[in-house]
């Protein structure tokens, strides 16, 4: 969280973060399990890192400079399901929750997964 927010009326905000996950798989074969895990859980957790940050207010003005990030670092314990409908292709799910960080909330995140063979 940044330590100091302005009072702007905020357009549109780009962070960049670097995410190192280490994860526990389960997998599941429910559906095509004969040709490969379908389904699979996963539990564990993760280093993530702000590379960089950028701020526009409503008018499109770049107010980068008016925030303040201290702590740019958390850990997270991560939650997460990855549904396969073909070998290679499959939807994740995934939740995280800041270890011991205050103002920071668990964030769910969605993402398309390509397996290249």
């Amino acid at each position: 969280m940044p330590e100091f927010y302005p009072e702007l009326e905020y357009g549109t905000i780009w962070l960049n973060h670097l995410e190192i996950p280490f994860h526990l798989d389960w997998l599941i074969g429910v559906f095509e399990k004969d040709q490969f895990y379908d389904w699979n859980l996963n539990l564990g957790v993760a280093y993530t890192k702000l590379l960089g940050y950028r701020v526009e207010d409503l008018n499109k003005v770049d107010v980068t400079d008016q925030i303040v990030y201290g702590n740019k670092e958390a850990f997270l314990l991560q939650a997460g399901t990855t549904y396969h409908f073909t070998k290679n292709i499959g939807l994740n799910l995934k939740a995280s929750l800041p270890i011991r960080i205050d103002g920071l909330n668990w964030t769910l995140a969605g993402r398309l997964v390509y397996l290249m063979d």
